[in-house]
This record gives structure tokens, sequence and C-alpha cells, in this order.
């Protein structure tokens, strides 16, 4: 009877993972094409960069375009390695997930019983949506992560080896290279540790963790300092206000996630209350995801589909739910209730408000790539290009871009207005002085085909400064049977007629 269980259980989470397979439809954010970028002009010898020559750092993922510029080095292209990666971190972390269930399991459960957390995990839509397409690090993130929280977990008494902690400090480092604050892992298990060793002479297992992480992080840090001549990301400055509204935006972010998937959260107390046997366990998983939900919450939330920063602690969610039902429910209900649970979170991911798919709100990149073709084919190749949609145009065009939004450009990152407003977050900083001085061939407002009217705060100071009215002219031009409308610069008309 409990293998006949099993075996629905493994054809409940093949559904869901088809449903979110045939959901995704291989979709690109238009930001992940500002990575391609430069991984693109990494591999033809221009360095880390996303205008030739402008040594600024405009991506917060280091690792994730190394590994794109390899794919395209290899000839892969850069959407296709985007998924390939995220799949195959998505089936490490569903591995992870086993391997750490089987590690805590009770000595009566049959062996494929491990694979309950990774069937939970099936059912957690915004995951999968991002591992299918999105073309960004969430799932590369979130596979380091897990194994870093998990492993801890695991090693965590005080006999634990000097190799291990060795080894949990280089996990710590990839995953701080992975996105920049993933150097809060690194924080979360030192003071983990020293808690844990207090009792002991902590000094040498500590020092065992740190130094191996410290070490390669500060060498990353003196050539970011050398190379950028910063150490935090620009996308840092460009995005992040720490005003009490961006603040109350994160608060509510964090509280719309766990909302969304609280036929999965509901289990999560009742792991750490109830749960005695595996309690040193849980505690450690559940202290990492309030201060990543904490991080989260700070720095504003996201705008992103999906709750794409919340995507790095779902495995370890998923954890914490299947302990929860582990303890609270009778082993005649248990398989129901995961699969039940696994069917209810799965239904969550297609109607819920915050989470349901709606493809045609993202056809930037589509439409952006056909905009940056027909810009490249027809437009000298050294126009100037000003845009608030940084990514996919800019990467088909080829041409030197100015974003408006300041995830690329230093001065406005720095220098830029703030307009944070609620339920608003992120790519919110702007200078229409920056982009008067350099003096944009084409401005081009929104995104898709353009529009003849400003959409953006920094579209619309720009749209009515005395500069812009006297200077440019809208023009249309037919694209594959859509109209694309751009502004003009008069001197760079005449002397391209």
């Amino acid at each position: 009877m409990k293998r006949f269980w099993f075996l629905i259980l493994l054809s409940v989470s093949a559904i869901s993972l088809y449903i979110h397979y045939i959901t995704a439809n291989s979709w690109m954010t238009d930001d992940a094409y500002i990575s391609f970028r430069y991984a693109e002009n990494l591999i033809n010898g221009h360095g880390l960069v996303f205008n030739i020559g402008e040594f600024v750092e405009g991506y917060s993922n280091f690792l994730w375009v190394l590994l794109i510029a390899g794919g395209m080095k290899l000839g892969v292209s850069p959407e296709t390695s985007a998924i390939f990666i995220s799949i195959i971190c998505a089936i490490g972390t569903a591995s992870i997930l086993t391997f750490f269930t089987f590690k805590t399991a009770k000595k009566e459960l049959p062996v494929y019983s491990a694979l309950y957390p990774a069937i939970l995990f099936t059912g957690i839509g915004n995951y999968w949506l991002w591992t299918f397409g999105g073309g960004l690090e969430p799932i590369l993130f979130s596979f380091f992560n897990t194994t870093a929280i998990l492993f801890f977990a695991l090693s965590h008494d005080v006999s634990v080896s000097n190799a291990r902690l060795f080894f949990l400090s280089i996990l710590c480092f990839v995953i701080a290279l992975t996105r920049p604050e993933g150097a809060m892992t690194f924080v979360y298990i030192l003071f983990a540790l020293i808690f844990i060793q207090r009792k002991q002479k902590p000094f040498a297992k500590v020092l065992w963790f740190i130094t191996p992480f410290v070490l390669f992080f500060s060498v990353y840090l003196v050539w970011k300092l050398s190379y950028f001549g910063d150490l935090i990301p620009n996308t840092f400055y460009a995005k992040v206000d720490m005003s009490g509204n961006q603040v109350f935006n994160g608060l509510k972010y964090s509280l719309k996630f766990f909302s969304a998937y609280s036929i999965i959260t509901i289990f999560l107390l009742p792991a750490v209350w109830i749960d005695s046997q595996k309690i040193r366990y849980n505690y450690l998983i559940f202290g990492f995801v309030i201060m990543y939900a904490g991080f989260v919450s700070v720095v504003g939330g996201d705008f992103m589909f999906a709750f794409r920063l919340f995507v790095p602690i779902v495995p370890l969610l998923a954890v914490l739910a299947y302990n929860g039902i582990e303890v609270v429910f009778s082993r005649n209900l248990f398989y129901i209730v995961i699969g039940v649970t696994t069917i209810l979170s799965n239904t969550q991911s297609r109607f819920h408000p915050e989470l349901k798919w709606e493809i045609e709100k993202y056809t930037t990149v589509i439409r952006g790539e056909k905009v940056g073709k027909f810009i490249a084919k027809n437009f000298p190749a050294d126009a100037k290009i000003a845009v608030t949609a940084a990514g996919a145009i800019p990467y088909f065009s080829k041409l030197y871009t100015i974003d408006m939004l300041g995830l690329t450009n230093r001065e406005i990152a720095h220098n830029g207005s703030s307009d944070i407003q609620p339920d608003i977050t992120g790519h919110l900083k702007y200078n229409i002085s920056i982009v008067i001085q350099k003096k944009p061939d084409l401005i081009y407002f929104g995104d898709g085909f353009g529009s003849p009217t400003p959409l953006r705060k920094a579209e619309k100071e720009l749209f009515e400064s005395t500069y812009f009215q006297q200077n440019y002219s809208l023009h249309k031009y037919l694209v594959e049977n859509d109209t694309l409308q751009v502004y003009v610069l008069h001197q760079f008309e005449s002397n391209t007629r």
C-alpha cells in the first residue's frame, strides 16, 4: 500500500513539473540580456563591460556571467546555456534534498520516503518557472545555498571535521561569487558555528572555516576595486534606496510570498516547535530562512515576476514543510497530505494573483530582439541610444547604450534621484542631465516597439526638458508588421540621410 501511494506521489510530481515546463515556455526576462551583453563583450576581448571602454559592474551575478560566457565561447547561445545550467542545478538541488532527508529520516520509514521533500518541492511553481526560463541566476544561487545550509546542518555537531569546514568555506565563497548577498550565508554559518562550539575551544574550528573564505574573497574584492573602482555592484546603487517606502515595499513583498504559498508555509512552525527529533536541523534551516526574508524585505523586494528573490530558499521551505507534515499527521494520512499539498501548491502557482502567469506581459524580449536587430541593420554602428529597458535592445543592436535607470551607468546610479513609491520596486534611479550630456542619437521610451509618450518618471522629465523638445522628433519605422516609435536627434537625422 505504501508503494502504491509512493507511485501516486511520483505521478503528481511529474505532472507538476510538466505543467511548469509548458507554462514557462523558455521565457526570458529583459534583464538577462544585460548579463548576456557582459558575457559577449568578455569573450570578444573587450572585458567585463556593458559599453566598450566603460568599466561599470552593471550586473550582480559574476559567476553566472562567467558561465554564460563559457557557453558562448563554445558556440552555445546564452538562452540555451541559461536554461541548461538551471535545469542541472534544479536536479542537483532535488538530489541534495533527498540525500539530506535520507540521512535524517526516522529508521522505521522506507528508503523511498527520502524523496518526499523533493516531491513537495516540485509543487512550488515560482522555482520551476525560473528553472525553465528567465535567463538569470536564481536557480544556481539556490543550489549553492541549499547545499551549504543542509551540509552544515548535517555537520554542525561539536566534532565536525576540519575538512568539512574547509569545504563549506570554499562553497560560501562560490555563493558570494554568484550573488553579493551570498556572503550572508558565510556570516550565518560562522555565527552558528561559534554558538555550537561555544563550550569547546572554538578557535581552531572557526579558523578552518574563516581562512579560505576570507583569503579568496579578499583577492576577489581587490580585483573588483582595481577593475571597476568599486566594491559594491553598480546595481545596488541603482536599485536600493533604504527609504521607509522601500522597506515597506519589501515587507509587503515578503508577506505576499509567504501567503502565496500558505499551503507550504503553514507547516513551517510545526517543524520548528513540535518536531523534537529533528529540532536542531529545523532550527538551523528556519533561522536562515528568516534571515534571508529579512534581507529581501530591507532591500525592497523585487519587481520581477514569480518572487525571484525568494527562489533561493524554496528548497529549504520544502524540507521544513515535509518535517512539519511528518510530525503533525499520522502515517495513514501522511502520504495523502504530501500529495494534496503538492497539488494545492501547484494550483496556487496557476491562479494566485501574484503568481498567475500572463505570458503576454513578458513579450519585452521578443519585441526587443526585433527592434535591436532592426536598429543594428538600419543605423550606423557608432550611434548612441538611450533606453530604460536596457536588456534585449542593447544586446541585439550592439550600439553604445545609455541606461537611463542607471543599472549600467555609474553616474546615474550614484547621482540620480530616486522615484521610490508604494508598490513599486527597483529600477527607479534617474538623472536627465547625465543623459542629455551624452547626447544620444536615439531615445527609446517604454519597451516593446516604443512609445510616443513617456511612461516612467525618468522618461517624463527628459521628455519635458527644453533640450529634448528642441532637438528630437518622433520617427516611425515598420518592423515586421509592427511600428517602431523612437525619437531621433535632429542633427543625427540630417547626417544619416
